[in-house]
């Protein structure tokens, strides 16, 4: 669950502040997409074979999960917000399947 610190964080990052706690969009009923600021979080870890993916704000450090499911009569996305300590752990989690050693940012 995400507390009230990473809230007020949330809310004065210029990318994290648009984006709701989930955001879903389908591509074969609706003309919607995800919002502008979903492309600018950049991906961190790969959870599965392809998807999900565990993406990261370069400005406040949220993380989110991405996923796009396609198939027959299926074409959607979704992004959803996590906790820092959600974040954290699938961060681990991926890097470690994937035997990358996490670098920490200055």
């Amino acid at each position: 669950m995400i507390d009230k610190a990473e809230r007020e964080r949330i809310a004065n990052c210029s990318i994290c502040q648009r984006l709701a706690d989930v955001e879903f969009v389908d591509h074969i009923w609706t003309t919607d997409v995800l919002p502008d600021a979903a492309h600018k979080l950049e991906t961190v870890a790969t959870l599965g074979f392809y998807y999900p993916l565990l993406q990261q704000c370069p400005e406040c450090g949220t993380y989110y999960t991405y996923y796009r499911d396609c198939g027959y009569m299926e074409d959607d996305e979704s992004l959803k917000r996590l906790s820092d300590e959600e974040g954290q752990n699938l961060f681990g989690a991926g890097n470690q399947r994937a035997g990358i050693e996490r670098q920490d940012q200055e």
